[in-house]
């Protein structure tokens, strides 16, 4: 089990108005974890344990983020996964997917339900689970826990 915080990058597909006004992304080496920022007046290097481009499926995400965290909740280990970044930043793709629906663009939470139940079924040894989850929104300083019949 690895026991240490990571912290990973992930950029969203661009959306129709980007696309439509052909933006261009940052460079991303996917490979070694690494994104420059080439500025007029400095350049940045910034190193994470990955990044994720915008052309990164859900389901590589999820294996790559959520799936072993996930094997450890069914071990008896606390997990957590960290959702942060600016509005429109793509918490919520990454996390939920895409209102469509479809079964490629599940995000992390959805994936990790399934693996949860899938990991529990496998398990013959035990008799009995008991899962608590906490689904907090932080925003502008005030949390929300999003499972609250008030939060709705």
């Amino acid at each position: 089990m690895s026991e240490n915080v990571k912290v990973v990058v992930r950029f969203r597909p661009f959306n129709k108005k980007e696309k439509d006004s052909d933006s261009k992304s940052i460079n991303i080496d996917t490979n070694r974890g690494v994104i420059d920022i080439v500025a007029p007046d400095k350049n940045h290097q910034f190193i994470f344990d990955n990044v994720f481009d915008g052309n990164t499926t859900q389901e590589i995400v999820f294996n790559s983020v959520a799936k072993n965290a996930v094997e450890w909740v069914v071990e008896g280990y606390n997990s957590t996964i960290f959702s942060y970044g600016n509005t429109g930043s793509g918490k919520s793709f990454t996390m939920f997917g895409h209102e469509n629906g479809s079964k490629e663009l599940r995000g992390i939470i959805p994936r990790a339900c399934d693996s949860l139940f899938e990991n529990i079924k496998k398990r013959q040894d035990v008799l009995e689970y008991s899962i608590k989850c906490s689904f907090l929104e932080i925003y502008r300083e005030h949390i929300r826990d999003l499972l609250s019949q008030e939060a709705e």
